[in-house]
């Protein structure tokens, strides 16, 4: 059995609870056991296109020379600090881990009506990060701990987050403009307008002019070109994807039971609504569209929740609540597809380690 599968299950088990309880202490009860095994599952698992080659430069690298090979100066930093103290890459692994996860634990506890459900949401689509893309992961978890800045309009802290999440990871400015965006005043007939005004840009291969556009700073605008096509499948580089028709769905979930007056609400809908009308125009450059743009999309963690919590009827209700899941359990596999470990090899790796 594969570990993401072990803790599908828990998460899934911790969600059935989660939707039919309100006693948070239950939930808890369900969530943690699914949330070490999430921890344990990032720090042995030794499988991935990026997870030998972190370990590699981990064990090559030394503290004097890290701020001279472009590394981030938060992700060196990190880095440095436990190499100096003696630690291993699993060591490593587990502080920065344990501080992703706790941030986004914050805001999940504080902002989502159903902390499991936020949880499977995270794990099914967005926990990659944590594991293979580790720099971008880090930043993640401080965007993500942002939100609640935003909501309560403290912008030097909204600041102090967006600086420590750019020192792991420079795209992490990409969610700068938030705290502004969250506070536009816009309608669900604006919004509706803007979507539809935007939406024939997901047809057009914009990859030319975005790659002529980043050449003005000094990169080769042929490379660049490259780079944006490597993808093989031309629907997939114009945008037209299953993806995006589930989130537009979301949305339209979300914007049915939107209530402008709630603060919470009033974010998300406007943030959520950004990373589309900036989706359309960027589809067809995935490491925008993809990577790029999740720094908005993960709010859908926590969105979602609030469009199941705010349905009155109790089929409509349902019907979103079983379109989450259903989605987010055939995304699971896909997900770690490229996993071969086995529960076996894990457990082998942490009697290696100790």
């Amino acid at each position: 059995m594969q570990p993401y599968t072990v803790c599908t299950i828990l998460l899934f088990f911790a969600v059935i609870i989660n939707l039919f309880t309100r006693n948070r202490i239950a939930v808890y009860y369900t969530l943690f056991p699914a949330l070490l095994a999430i921890f344990l599952m990032l720090l042995f698992n030794d499988y991935g296109p990026d997870i030998q080659a972190y370990k590699r430069f981990y064990a090559e690298i030394v503290p004097e020379i890290f701020w001279e090979r472009g590394i981030d100066l938060g992700y060196a930093a990190i880095m440095a600090f436990v190499k100096i103290l003696g630690g291993e890459f699993y060591m490593f692994l587990a502080l920065v881990n344990i501080m992703a996860l706790a941030l986004i634990f914050n805001v999940f506890d504080r902002y989502s009506p159903y902390i499991a459900l936020s949880w499977l949401l995270y794990f099914s689509l967005y926990i990659g990060y944590n594991h293979t893309i580790l720099r971008q992961g880090i930043a993640l978890s401080f965007t993500i701990y942002s939100f609640q800045y935003i909501i309560e309009k403290k912008m030097c802290k909204y600041l102090i987050m967006i600086m420590l999440g750019f020192l792991c990871h420079s795209a992490a400015l990409l969610f700068l403009p938030a705290y502004w965006i969250a506070n536009i005043k816009c309608t669900n007939k604006t919004m509706l307008f803007l979507l539809v005004l935007f939406f024939p840009l997901v047809l057009i291969d914009t990859s030319a002019v975005i790659a002529k556009l980043i050449s003005y700073g000094g990169l080769n605008e042929d490379v660049v070109y490259a780079y944006f096509n490597s993808s093989s499948d031309s629907f997939e580089r114009a945008g037209l994807s299953l993806g995006l028709g589930v989130r537009i769905l979301y949305f339209v979930f979300f914007a049915s039971v939107y209530n402008c007056e709630d603060r919470i609400q009033h974010v998300l809908f406007n943030l959520y609504g950004f990373y589309l009308l900036l989706y359309f125009p960027l589809a067809s450059v995935s490491m925008l569209s993809a990577r790029g743009l999740d720094f908005f999309k993960v709010l859908e963690c926590i969105m979602l929740p609030y469009a199941i919590l705010k349905a009155s009827n109790i089929y409509y209700k349902a019907i979103i609540t079983l379109f989450v899941l259903a989605y987010n359990l055939y995304a699971i596999p896909k997900q770690y597809s490229f996993l071969e470990v086995t529960m076996e090899s894990a457990l082998q790796n942490i009697i290696n380690v100790f």
